[in-house]
C-alpha cells in the first residue's frame, strides 16, 4: 500500500506513465498492423514484413543510444522534447497519408521511422521520470508502469485490428491518436 500510495502521489510517475503508455498505444499499433498493410497495401510478400519494421527499428534502437550517450549533455527532459519534435513530424505525416490520399511506400515508411526515432528518445526518458521519484519502490513503480503500459499497447493493438480494412488507415489513426494524446500530455 505504501508503494502504490507513493506511485499515486508522485506527479512525474504519473506523467511518465501517460508518455510511455500513449506511445505504446501507437507502438503496438504499427506491430500489430504493418505485416497487414505491408502485405495487402503494398503488395510487398510476406517476407519482406520482418525488413520494413527491422530497417524502421534499427531508426528507434539507434536513437536511445543517441539519447543513452546524450545524457551527460542534455536533460530527460531536453531529450523528450527533441522526442516528441520527431512524433510531431509522424503525426503529420500520418495526417497528409490520410487526409491527402498519399499511397506511396517511402512516405508510410518515413511516418514508422519518425515515430520511431521519437520513441527511441521518448520511451527510455519518461520511464526514468517515471521511476526516479520512487526509489524506495521502483519494483513496485516499474510493475504498475509496465502493467498499464501494457494495457494501452493491447488497446493500439486492438484498434488497429478492429478497424484494419485493406488500407493504412486504422494504422495511421491509431498512430496520430497516440502521438496526439502523448504530446498533449507532454
Amino acid at each position: 500500500r505504501a508503494s502504490a500510495r507513493a506511485f499515486a502521489d508522485s506527479a512525474e510517475s504519473i506523467w511518465g506513465t501517460a508518455l510511455v503508455s500513449f506511445t505504446f498505444l501507437a507502438y503496438l499499433s504499427i506491430v500489430a498492423g504493418l505485416a497487414q498493410v505491408v502485405v495487402d497495401v503494398y503488395a510487398m510478400p510476406a517476407s519482406a514484413v520482418g525488413l520494413v519494421l527491422g530497417s524502421a527499428i534499427f531508426f528507434q534502437v539507434t536513437s536511445a543510444q543517441v539519447g543513452r550517450r546524450a545524457l551527460h549533455r542534455f536533460t530527460s527532459i531536453q531529450l523528450l522534447r527533441c522526442g516528441f519534435w520527431f512524433y510531431g513530424l509522424s503525426a503529420l505525416v500520418c495526417l497528409a497519408i490520410l487526409l491527402f490520399g498519399i499511397t506511396e511506400f517511402w512516405v508510410f515508411w518515413c511516418s514508422l521511422v519518425a515515430f520511431l526515432v521519437g520513441m527511441g528518445l521518448v520511451f527510455p526518458n519518461a520511464t526514468a521520470v517515471t521511476l526516479t521519484p520512487l526509489r524506495r519502490s521502483a519494483g513496485f513503480g516499474a510493475s504498475i508502469l509496465g502493467t498499464i503500459q501494457i494495457i494501452f499497447a493491447t488497446l493500439g493493438a486492438s484498434l488497429t485490428g478492429v478497424f484494419y480494412d485493406r488500407s493504412v488507415a486504422s494504422m495511421m489513426v491509431v498512430v496520430v491518436l497516440g502521438t496526439g494524446l502523448a504530446v498533449s500530455a507532454f
